[in-house]
């Protein structure tokens, strides 16, 4: 063997064998770990958010990191929880804009946005410049099992229980099916239970479109179809159908209105709204099942 072929066999081991050392190297534990607190350290200086992580795993090929144990936080108060996180994607299509995961998959998801108060940025000057989500990350593949949100508006303490949502972000339009099993709403220790919900909905930099919302519940169940406009100019129309058992649910918003009104009987309703900008807000309803009852008197329509 001449000198010359050996010294290109002992260079090509000498790579091959810093490839392997890499490897090890980048798929060990500490380097692993130590590279998400960094990238946690970074968000946290550039948003504000607080972003811990239990154990974080990347695999180089085929490409796969998975996170487990992950909170998210807005100063002292925790926001999110997430049992599991697991994303794959193809470098190629990484690296190209805009970037594009092949999957991304959430499990055991908690959600609590009561008084939630968005963080300020330490540093403002850190803030980025603005970026068109849409045209920013792509998403072939998106899933959420065992989700539970919180929330409170207008005085109504809300809890979703038991949500999945399965759909995808490409092409500047996301696709999603959204089901719970239950939604309970509170308001003033008094509760009402509705579920399952079921959510058809697609959203682009134009429009939103909720192809199908069906809400089911012993005392009301809602079922509708909107689409908002955004551009060029904003718009909305939401056809619906709706059935209401009166007493219950006016006794759940004020038992006062059921006492006083004397109300009974199931308001079944279809009806819409819309919003033109130049027309502004319009609507109309027709009662559609047997006459109720309010304060003695019987209402057809």
């Amino acid at each position: 063997m001449s000198r010359r072929r050996r010294i290109l066999l002992l260079a090509a081991g000498a790579f091959a064998l810093l490839l392997v050392v890499a490897w090890i190297v980048l798929h060990s534990r500490p380097v692993q770990r130590g590279v998400a607190e960094r990238v946690t350290a970074a968000i946290e200086e550039q948003s504000g958010w607080r972003i811990v992580i239990g154990e974080p795993r990347l695999r180089l090929f085929p490409a796969r990191l998975v996170l487990d144990e992950v909170s998210v936080s807005a100063g002292e108060r925790t926001v999110a929880t997430i049992d599991r996180i697991e994303a794959t994607w193809r470098w190629s299509e990484l690296a190209a804009e805009p970037n594009r995961l092949r999957s991304v998959e959430l499990e055991g998801v908690s959600l609590d946005l009561r008084d939630l108060e968005l963080p300020e940025a330490p540093d403002p000057s850190s803030e980025s410049e603005d970026f068109d989500p849409w045209k920013t990350v792509e998403i072939e593949t998106l899933r959420l099992v065992d989700g539970r949100l919180e929330g409170e508006a207008l005085e109504i303490a809300a809890t979703v229980d038991r949500f999945r949502i399965a759909g995808s972000l490409t092409d500047s339009r996301a696709v999603a099916e959204l089901d719970a099993e239950r939604v309970r709403l509170e308001r003033q220790t008094r509760e009402l239970v509705l579920g399952p919900v079921e959510l058809e909905a697609t959203a682009s930099p134009e429009a939103v479109v909720v192809e199908r919302l069906a809400v089911e519940g012993d005392d009301l169940a809602v079922s509708l179809a909107a689409e908002i406009g955004l551009e060029p100019a904003a718009a909305a129309r939401v056809d619906f159908e709706s059935t209401a058992d009166l007493a219950p649910v006016l006794g759940w918003w004020d038992p006062n209105l059921v006492s006083g009104l004397a109300v009974d009987g199931l308001l079944e309703l279809d009806g819409w709204i819309a919003f033109d900008p130049d027309a502004g807000v319009s609507a109309g309803a027709v009662h559609r099942g047997d006459p109720v009852r309010v304060a003695g008197y019987g209402l057809a329509e």
